[in-house]
């Protein structure tokens, strides 16, 4: 008999070609082809899939039994209906295992209703089962359409795996739950709080992050104030406010503008009694700082920076362990080594950013830094990040990737970094060697650039985080070079003008892929400042470059003010800088195409009119004499004698101010 006729399993080759198998280790059509052999186990895949089927049909049962109860309790609530259907709707509940609600519906009707979402799912009943869920849960009015983050494990306790707990804590995590609303009070809502946390940390976190999120969650479960305080958790909830269209996540709910006003009126209230310096405190600072920023608040934001920069220096957290006197580890465990260290180059990183967008210097040197940059752990490295919103995860898995959330934060130390060196060498007062150092500097950007891990590279990780990461890199080498716009930094004017408006190219390039990818709607707090400084740089490109052509009246076409419409959504300074860029087009006189023009949302903003600001509260206000955004001048003197050759591209006078005693010549000597 032909022993082929017996063979019960062909290789997967044969099986695709739909050929008769020889069997064995290899099988005689393969070993004639020359390729490998492979059986795969049918049984177990079939098993496999089998079991997901079964899950998903009890989850799906259970959701429509949740469903029915809910409709039963409505019914049950009702004072008019028979009795006889009263006493049978009793008796189903207690039959699917529901006393709990019964009992809630019975004493208050109306109030055991299991929130709702969009998917028609509802979130999990509460048990004892899973610890982020509580018995004694807030009623939920109908506009609240979201799904809890505990259901996709965004936020909860039970994230990490035990090893990695082992690795974050010196010891067990307290089996203690707290409600997640205990740590604010201006909100009895458990749901709401999560879903804010995990827009947070969605979105912006680790961007210019000075916490680590997971010591944070599971002192945030636990009730533990070591690495959680209610001063953070309400900065966190002021700033995922703004990524949250729900009425419950603003102060007043018929007012967009006012998202996370209440809870940062909160942490400003703790802010008051918190007179000793803290982790958590400096960690609250840098977030206050960034929801600031959001706001247009400028002036407020960088105060605070500092002031959290100032407390952390106050700590000894730029301190190796080596100089640190706390350094006992009876006194100062591994954890608060990792989250000081978290906690310094996010201050560190926030500081460097404000010092960069306004001119201004920080208040640490590079030799005083010399902590260690936080520790990667595997498991949060290949962490799944999954865009999530009001509606919940998208469920779309082309957007689901690994977070490399270590990663993303290590390279915003290093790029911290070299824009200290930059904010150094614009400030300097001696400028005599300010050609060499620029270009030095610029190399470092390239080395740096050309290094990243192939994980972080485009085309491999498109998160949030990763793309706001090349977003700012670009935005780092475009201000360094802005000054020098029409000096010749770099051998000549035109190379110098290129790497310019290559810079906002690439800028404008990374952000309509976010765009495309995840809409406007949800990103960092400094994406309207970066997309305004590359509009101005494009505008000047173009005003300069068609003057000089002899084309004056060409149309300028960008998708930059959009963009800023679009970011105004979010971020309330974005309004701001749309009218900012309309104020440059209007005074050099450039025709801007009309499909790329759009209306201020003047509802969105707090004063109608940002551009009203006092220099005193903003370092974003032009002035009149167009004159000075050339020159970088403080001064309110005329400047317009001086050669035009000898002029630098400074948007607003302030950011220009230690250039003000620099004049160059066209080969970039200074004189």
């Amino acid at each position: 008999m032909d022993p082929r006729a017996r063979v019960a399993h062909a290789c997967d080759r044969c099986r695709r070609m739909r050929t008769k198998c020889s069997g064995g280790l290899r099988c005689t059509k393969c070993e004639m082809d020359g390729v490998e052999c492979v059986y795969s186990d049918r049984k177990r895949e079939k098993a496999r899939k089998e079991l997901i089927e079964s899950k998903s049909s009890v989850l799906d049962l259970q959701a429509k039994n949740d469903r029915l109860a809910n409709l039963l309790a409505d019914l049950i609530a009702e004072s008019n209906i028979d009795s006889d259907a009263r006493t049978q709707a009793v008796q189903f509940m207690e039959d699917l295992e529901h006393e709990d609600m019964l009992q809630n519906v019975t004493s208050n009707p109306g109030s055991a209703r299991l929130p709702r979402d969009t998917t028609g799912q509802n979130t999990p009943t509460m048990g004892d089962k899973d610890p982020e869920h509580f018995p004694d849960q807030p009623e939920y009015n109908e506009p609240s359409r979201w799904r809890s983050p505990s259901e996709f494990n965004l936020v909860g306790p039970s994230r990490l795996s035990h090893l990695s707990r082992l690795i974050l804590t010196d010891n067990e995590s307290s089996p203690h739950s707290q409600r997640p609303s205990a740590w604010t009070q201006t909100t009895n809502n458990d749901n709401l709080v999560q879903h804010l946390i995990a827009l947070y940390f969605c979105w912006e976190y680790p961007v210019f992050a000075s916490l680590s999120r997971e010591h944070f969650l599971l002192d945030f479960h636990t009730g533990n104030q070591r690495f959680c305080s209610p001063l953070l958790v309400n900065a966190i909830l002021a700033l995922g406010a703004r990524y949250s269209d729900l009425p419950e996540a603003r102060k007043y709910e018929d007012n967009p503008s006012s998202a996370g006003d209440h809870f940062y009126e909160e942490a400003q209230r703790l802010l008051g009694y918190e007179d000793v310096p803290s982790l958590t405190k400096v960690q609250a600072l840098g977030l206050m700082s960034l929801r600031q920023a959001s706001c247009g608040n400028d002036m407020s934001g960088w105060h605070l920076s500092r002031y959290a920069m100032r407390t952390a220096l106050d700590l000894g957290l730029h301190m190796a362990d080596s100089q640190d006197r706390r350094a006992d580890r009876l006194l100062y465990s591994n954890p608060e080594r990792q989250v000081s260290a978290a906690t310094f180059w996010g201050c560190y990183t926030l500081e460097q950013a404000w010092s960069l967008c306004v001119g201004r210097q920080s208040q640490v040197t590079p030799e005083e830094v010399a902590v260690q940059k936080p520790i990667k752990i595997d498991e949060i490295e290949h962490e799944p990040w999954r865009p999530y919103s009001d509606q919940g995860v998208d469920p779309d898995p082309t957007l689901h990737q690994p977070s490399n959330m270590r990663s993303v934060y290590k390279i915003f130390a290093e790029l911290a970094q070299l824009v200290h060196k930059t904010n150094l060498c614009l400030q300097s007062e001696d400028t005599r060697d300010i050609t060499s150092s620029v270009r030095a500097l610029y190399t470092e950007y390239l080395q740096f650039y050309s290094s990243l891990p192939d994980a972080l590279r485009l085309g491999r990780n498109s998160t949030p985080p990763v793309l706001f990461a090349h977003i700012f890199y670009h935005f780092a080498v475009l201000l360094l070079f802005r000054p020098f716009y029409n000096t010749g930094i770099f051998d000549t004017v035109p190379a110098t003008r290129l790497i310019c408006i290559e810079a906002t190219e690439n800028i404008l390039s990374l952000l309509k892929a976010y765009q495309s990818l995840y809409s406007l709607r949800r990103t960092p707090a400094f994406m309207p400042y970066i997309v305004m400084s590359a509009e101005l740089a494009r505008m000047a490109d173009h005003k300069t470059r068609t003057t000089v052509e002899g084309r004056d009246r060409e149309v300028y076409r960008t998708p930059s003010i959009r963009y800023l419409r679009e970011l105004a959504l979010s971020h309330p300074f974005a309004v701001r800088a749309m009218l900012i860029c309309k104020f440059f087009v209007d005074g050099w006189k450039i025709d801007l195409a009309p499909e790329d023009d759009c209306e201020v949302p003047f509802g969105l903003a707090k004063n109608e009119d940002g551009m009203t600001l006092s220099h005193a509260v903003t370092f974003f206000r032009p002035d009149e004499d167009l004159e000075r955004h050339h020159t970088g001048h403080a001064s309110s003197s005329p400047l317009s004698h001086r050669p035009t050759s000898r002029l630098r591209f400074v948007p607003f006078p302030q950011q220009g101010a230690h250039l003000g005693n620099l004049i160059l010549d066209h080969g970039g000597q200074s004189t």
